[in-house]
């Protein structure tokens, strides 16, 4: 190689690479543009919404998979809820289980119980689940005016469902809550993980409600009213981000998610890395996949609709591929440069070409620390600003805002997630890249295996309401075709 580049690069060749990553640059750009706009408006004061007039009647929806462990305390933090008792039911999903979770759930108090077992490994997704406890309810149950969709090893804080019950009795449609962590202290990759379900909620969620965009459903923490979820014919989302599916599905109808801020819960992030990057996988397939199907459409819909929300949701469609253009393109076309500053450092750094067109070598120069330098500054300055001036200072900006609800113990893990978080991020990337480059991906669930109540965690007493074992519904195999196509 050093032999081709001594006989000179053509210079429309370099031309070529420097457009390729400009237009890279632009594209990385362009789905940054408005998370940062959201990081600025994080100094206006987040949305509460009036005491509502009314209590409404909700039933909370939880898929649990080999979840006996945390179930208990899922129903617990339900059943000690500010809000009363007649108008907040529990409706658990026993989803393809080899342990007693349906058992549990039932002794717990849960009030509809209902086992899905289908031996179709595609069936196993959650979002099969979630159709099937949509279908119950909105078929058999007209007293429920909104659904809540929790996973097992959530908790509720005492006011979850009377924030939330604000939030709709002033007319949101959808509404996603506070996604607080659980176990922050374990280690570096689970306060990473909590460090980005903070940021999603924080700034994100938070300024895409002031300006009327929509908000990404993640899984967990959400409601929907009746009247939106039969617009929408129950829960048909089966891809393996299903949460993100229904968000372009709910976008398509003209409905919108908006975020609560004061409706807070608490979820359990994965610890260990494997299981971690795993997900992201997972997140990187399914997105990807949900790009080609419902990219072109939410472009279209900008631009007829002229609704935020749907360019927005684009950018977030573009996000693996960025992670994929970063992982291959960025090491390829820096290396590209720091051997062309090695043959010719003056070049590199000044004039680039010569006057022949090519490069020339450094041997005749004399100058390899001069060219050296250039690469260093090029490459280091963007890492600088990665590091410090996008990922570590917005952190810092952002725990200080949140720090009466983030709840560290040990000051020290806090110090270690600032250093590491923005490395993370990187080996996130290159998850989101092997999903993509996976031909077929299968759906795991996430292990959940922290079993903690939410006194625990709120460090106070936690009063729970009165039960009774709940009535069982059984469906085992008796899934009918989705109304989407799958991947």
């Amino acid at each position: 190689m050093l032999s081709f580049l001594s006989a000179g690069i053509p210079k429309i060749v370099v031309d070529v690479f420097d457009n390729i990553n400009w237009v890279v640059v632009t594209i990385a750009g362009a789905c940054m543009a408005l998370p940062m706009i959201y990081w600025v408006l994080m100094i206006i004061p987040q949305k509460r919404y009036p005491d509502a007039k009314i209590n409404h009647k909700f039933i909370v929806v939880s898929c649990a998979r080999n979840e006996r462990n945390v179930i208990k305390h899922l129903i617990d933090s339900i059943r000690a809820q500010d809000y009363p008792r007649e108008l907040l039911d529990i409706l658990v999903v026993a989803h393809n289980c080899s342990d007693d979770t349906a058992e549990v759930a039932r002794a717990e108090g849960a009030d509809i119980v209902l086992e899905l077992n289908d031996p179709d490994r595609k069936h196993g997704r959650k979002g099969y689940a979630l159709q099937l406890a949509f279908r119950e309810i909105l078929d058999n149950h007209p007293e429920y005016e909104g659904i809540m969709v929790m996973d097992a090893d959530n908790l509720m804080n005492k006011t979850f469902v009377k924030e939330m019950n604000k939030a709709f009795d002033a007319g949101v449609e959808v509404g996603t809550g506070y996604r607080n962590s659980k176990n922050y202290d374990d280690n570096c990759v689970a306060g990473s993980n909590g460090m980005t379900f903070l940021r999603d909620c924080r700034a994100n969620g938070h300024g895409r409600t002031l300006l009327h965009s929509t908000v990404p459903l993640a899984g967990t923490g959400f409601f929907i009213r009746r009247e939106v979820a039969l617009d929408m014919g129950g829960w048909n989302a089966f891809n393996l981000v299903e949460d993100f599916e229904y968000t372009l599905q709910l976008l398509d109808k003209k409905h919108r998610v908006q975020y609560v801020s004061q409706a807070e819960f608490f979820d359990e992030q994965p610890h260990g890395l494997k299981y971690s990057l795993v997900r992201q996988t997972r997140l990187g397939k399914g997105v990807f996949q949900l790009l080609f199907r419902y990219g072109p459409k939410m472009l279209f819909r900008f631009f007829t609709r002229f609704w935020l929300g749907n360019i927005d949701m684009f950018l977030n469609l573009l996000d693996p591929l960025v992670a994929l253009l970063a992982t291959f393109w960025f090491p390829f076309y820096y290396i590209l440069k720091g051997v062309l500053a090695f043959m010719d450092p003056i070049g590199y750094g000044i004039a680039i070409f010569n006057a022949s067109g090519g490069y020339m070598t450094l041997f005749a120069t004399g100058n390899m620390g001069i060219g050296f330098y250039w690469v260093f500054h090029d490459v280091l300055l963007q890492i600088v600003v990665y590091v410090i001036g996008t990922i570590t200072i917005q952190n810092i900006v952002l725990l200080r805002a949140e720090y009466m609800r983030v709840n560290y113990k040990k000051w020290y893990r806090i110090v270690t997630m600032l250093i590491l978080y923005p490395w993370y991020n990187l080996l996130v990337a290159v998850a989101l890249t092997i999903g993509i480059l996976t031909p077929r991906l299968t759906w795991r669930p996430t292990i959940h295996d922290r079993p903690m109540s939410l006194e625990e965690i709120v460090g106070a007493p936690v009063v729970v309401q009165n039960s009774t074992v709940g009535e069982t519904s059984v469906v085992a195999e008796d899934i009918p075709a989705a109304t989407e196509s799958e991947e």
